[in-house]
């Protein structure tokens, strides 16, 4: 089930099945997105997706799922979100400080409690 032996000596692993190479006999059904086990020689995955885990479950580093079972590579843009969120938190927190410290000597104890419970 999900190989073919074409002749003496020669092994094929069927199209949405895995097998690793170091262990042609263990295959493995490619549930969910069959296209990223593209059958052949043991140990073949869709492009960038790692060929040691079990399926083709992973994607390399720096690629991430894309169409047809194969991993894409990250562009800068999907960075963007997350610098962009984490220089908000960071002015927000200084914005945060300013405050604090504008306040009157009577009135920081309050806003330093406040500031150390965020």
């Amino acid at each position: 089930l999900g190989m073919r032996c074409p002749g003496m000596r020669d092994l094929l692993i069927q199209e949405g099945y895995f097998a690793p190479a170091s262990s042609p006999a263990d295959v493995w059904q490619c549930y969910d997105v069959p296209e990223r086990c593209p059958g052949g020689l043991p140990g073949t995955c869709a492009q960038n997706r790692q060929n040691t885990g079990i399926a083709c479950a992973k994607c390399e580093l720096g690629t991430r799922p894309g169409k047809n079972g194969a991993c894409e590579e990250c562009g800068a843009f999907e960075y963007f979100p997350v610098v962009a969120i984490s220089c908000a938190a960071v002015l927000a927190l200084c914005a945060l400080y300013y405050c604090v410290h504008r306040e009157s000597r009577a009135k920081q104890a309050r806003s330093t409690l406040l500031l150390t419970l965020l």
